[in-house]
């Protein structure tokens, strides 16, 4: 008899803390598909590939002049007001081309929005708020006559992937072949002493990254049918990805790094 009190207390105690919890409340469930008003954009780079109908974008805060950029705020059913030097725009997305001419500037870009707040969820929000970031159009790659210099990205990496315990070393520079041809040549890609060098071709470039054309097969220095893109991300951070297609094989050995510029 006195188990079963036992037992009998445990699940009403059981039960009674299950009655204690407390119900989903509507409005703040409603509130999780809502937004505070906020005006934060993001910048991107965007190179047109000759002969394709599509684009590359790399979020920067400096681009090469002369490129188009691609303004995109983040909120969505807001009223939009862009202030891009002495022009006035108003759509969600907006594209826009820097010439030569602003080469070195610092160039204000600012987003306005408004919208009506739901004061039940953000009872401190105006319904208002701006942002303003620099735009930065620098030099384009540098044509020397004999060979192309692209100082931000050419150099060496230290980088980590996951097909090797430690950390190693990768270089990158592009280079001009005799039909002046810009090449991706890249030092100890796989991290285990194999080099790329003018069979690959620069395929598009932004001043934060840059992509290479398909390799050649039967390389003789190993990289076989190797693309990818070298990417110094804006927070700081590189990242590396290459794809290796060895003859008469159908599959791609992919390889990825994260690492910095030394």
């Amino acid at each position: 008899m006195k188990s079963i009190l036992i037992v009998t207390a445990v699940l009403l105690l059981v039960f009674s803390c299950r009655k204690q919890q407390p119900e989903m409340n509507a409005a703040q469930n409603a509130c999780d598909c809502i937004e505070e008003t906020t005006a934060e954009f993001t910048i991107e780079e965007m190179t047109a590939q000759q002969g394709q109908p599509w684009n590359f974008y790399t979020i920067s805060d400096t681009i090469f002049a002369g490129h188009n950029v691609r303004f995109t705020a983040k909120a969505n059913d807001v009223t939009y007001k862009w202030y891009i030097g002495n022009e006035v725009l108003s759509s969600k997305t907006v594209f826009r081309n820097f010439p030569l001419s602003t080469l070195a500037q610092n160039i204000p870009i600012t987003l306005v929005v408004k919208k009506e707040v739901n004061k039940i969820c953000f009872p401190n929000d105006d319904g208002y708020d701006s942002v303003v970031k620099i735009l930065h159009p620098a030099d384009f790659v540098i044509d020397t006559g004999t060979d192309y210099e692209f100082p931000f990205l050419e150099g060496t990496y230290r980088v980590k992937s996951s097909h090797l315990p430690d950390s190693f070393d990768v270089g990158f520079y592009i280079s001009k072949d005799f039909q002046t041809t810009a090449m991706f040549n890249v030092i100890n890609y796989n991290g285990l002493g194999s080099n790329c060098i003018e069979t690959a071709e620069v395929y598009g470039f932004n001043y934060r990254q840059i992509w290479s054309q398909d390799g050649t097969f039967n390389s003789p220095l190993g990289c076989d049918y190797l693309q990818g893109d070298i990417h110094r991300r804006i927070d700081g951070v590189t990242e590396m990805n290459f794809s290796l297609h060895p003859p008469g094989s159908p599959n791609y050995t992919l390889l990825k790094y994260l690492g910095r510029k030394l």
